[in-house]
């Protein structure tokens, strides 16, 4: 018990900071969607071009007849949301097993008289604890929001809530094992993150087998070996298959036990496989600056191969998502509410008079594709600020496992340390940044040149994807500040990441007011056919680049913190 307890008061703001959020996203979905789809009808031509995209398809599953609330919400929010727990799950799986041992704190509590396999169900007790916090939860919120419409089930919550809980837990113990495997925390998260790209690959290809029967029909049967594919399985506001959960309660069992066995059979800081993370090979670094690249470049490259996979994907779907905001008059309305462009008065004024009235502006294919890449925009520049962010806390993490000292031993200053990661993050952020936007722009333009003209789609694009260097930056520069002033609360950053997403992504949907609206970091990327707003992107740049200053001068005024 005092070892879940003290895992518990360790990790409980990573558990707020990642359930909250979700549970919120679960209860706007089903009211959003209601106000702008209140019946079957308005939501067929939507239903009917989501099944018909092969990009849609892709990336949620699939979407089955007749398109209730219920079934419509699961495909598209609840698959984010089975993702989002299960990196939660992962993440914590790694950080509460081989994460603790390299930071010393297992030792500190098996110095203390504890039983040795405490700390391993202390940190299984987290994990499905945060698993079960989220799905239970969004079971919780779907049943409550069964008093406004009779499109939602007891079934059909308690089925995705369950999925939801079993997927991610399974996850987390999947990670659990990695970790068990590598002996190094970073090995473990590259380890699960290579198993959930699997996992994620192995439920395209059944699900894509069950949408066209010319593909081999065993493909099908993968959706049961894939935690994504368990929510076809059990098919919640579908077929309700309540008891396809014995099974994947058998799986989390069978995974729990062989991590429990693994645990045993090792020493203390150990690994079942042998340790290949250190090199033999010589290393030449010319300067810090060249160590900050050298550290970082797998996760840079990992990183961008993933966020180009994800660019591709969106930009595949420009052609056929224009085509539903063409044909779907609530889906337009829906877009604009969560878009910065309000309505037609995005619209450049000369496309509004060649269109010849706003009706017809607001289907102009210009101003439908001007949406589209608003809204791709923001999801992009979402994950390079994760991405960025991630590469500069990467120094806070050496510092607390002791790897900076080795850094600094060596006549490194401080300040150029932090500065050459702060380079490293800023440099490849805004790289990836334009290659994402000119990705999506070139597959929009293979799409949509005869329709809007040559040269626009990748136009529009680069505006809106490419005009979010400065939030990005921005993101940066707070992070960077808050690792030299407040380490302990270098955790704080993802609050502001996911409150601006969250508020950019949704305020629209819950009518919060413009003075919220503004706040959001996101807010102030430049739109096509409207004036730009310099002084805003102005500061948020200058908070950038003063967060990076200010840190570089401020981290040698404090110790340095491991542990």
């Amino acid at each position: 018990m005092p070892a879940t307890v003290l895992m518990f008061r360790r990790h409980r703001v990573g558990l707020i900071a990642w359930s909250l959020p979700l549970l919120l996203m679960v209860a706007i979905t089903v009211p959003s969607y209601q106000s702008t789809y209140p019946g079957l009808a308005q939501r067929a031509p939507l239903v009917a071009q989501m099944q018909s995209t092969d990009g849609m398809r892709l990336l949620y599953g699939i979407l089955h007849d007749p398109g209730t609330l219920g079934q419509l919400f699961t495909w598209e929010v609840g698959s984010y949301v089975i993702i989002l727990a299960c990196v939660m799950a992962l993440l914590l799986g790694v950080s509460t097993t081989r994460g603790e041992e390299e930071t010393g704190g297992l030792e500190l509590v098996r110095a203390s008289g504890v039983q040795p396999m405490a700390p391993l169900a202390a940190a299984m007790v987290l994990v499905f604890t945060s698993c079960v916090l989220v799905g239970a939860g969004s079971a919780g919120i779907l049943l409550m929001q069964m008093g406004s419409t009779d499109e939602l089930t007891v079934e059909g919550a308690v089925g995705f809530g369950a999925v939801t809980t079993a997927a991610s837990f399974a996850v987390g113990l999947t990670a659990m094992l990695c970790a068990q495997l590598r002996g190094e925390a970073r090995g473990a998260k590259s380890w699960a993150f290579a198993f959930l790209g699997g996992a994620f690959l192995m439920r395209v290809l059944a699900d894509q087998a069950i949408y066209d029967d010319s593909w081999p029909q065993w493909l099908t049967t993968l959706n049961w070996f894939t935690p994504f594919g368990w929510k076809e399985v059990a098919s919640p506001y579908t077929d309700d298959n309540l008891w396809t959960l014995a099974v994947f309660a058998l799986v989390c069992g069978v995974l729990l036990a062989v991590v429990t066995v693994l645990y045993r059979a090792r020493e203390y800081s150990a690994s079942t496989l042998p340790d290949r993370s250190v090199s033999t090979r010589g290393l030449t670094v010319r300067g810090v600056e060249t160590w900050g690249w050298v550290s970082g470049r797998s996760h840079v490259l990992g990183w961008w191969v993933a966020v180009l996979l994800v660019s591709a994907l969106f930009g595949s779907m420009t052609a056929g998502l224009v085509q539903t905001l063409r044909d779907s008059e609530p889906t337009r309305e829906l877009l604009e509410r969560m878009s910065a462009a309000q309505g037609p008065g995005a619209v450049e004024s000369s496309q509004v008079a060649a269109a010849g009235s706003p009706a017809a502006a607001a289907l102009d294919p210009t101003h439908l594709l001007a949406q589209f890449y608003e809204f791709l925009g923001l999801y992009v520049a979402i994950l390079v600020a994760v991405f960025g962010i991630t590469a500069l806390t990467r120094w806070r993490s050496e510092e607390k496992a002791g790897h900076l000292d080795l850094e600094l031993t060596a006549g490194t200053r401080r300040w150029r340390s932090l500065t050459a990661r702060s380079t490293v993050a800023v440099f490849s952020s805004v790289a990836l940044l334009a290659a994402s936007a000119a990705l999506m722009g070139w597959l929009g333009e293979l799409q949509m040149a005869d329709d809007v003209g040559a040269g626009e789609a990748f136009r529009q694009s680069m505006t809106s994807t490419f005009g979010q260097v400065p939030a990005v930056l921005a993101g940066i520069g707070l992070a960077a500040l808050l690792i030299a002033v407040v380490p302990r609360a270098t955790g704080a950053i993802w609050a502001v990441v996911a409150g601006s997403g969250f508020i950019q992504a949704f305020g629209g949907l819950v009518d919060l007011p413009q003075w919220a609206l503004d706040l959001s970091l996101y807010a102030w990327a430049p739109v096509r056919g409207e004036d730009w707003p310099w002084a805003q992107m102005i500061l948020l740049s200058v908070i950038g680049v003063a967060g990076i200053v200010a840190a570089a001068a401020l981290v040698g005024r404090r110790d340095i913190t491991t542990g």
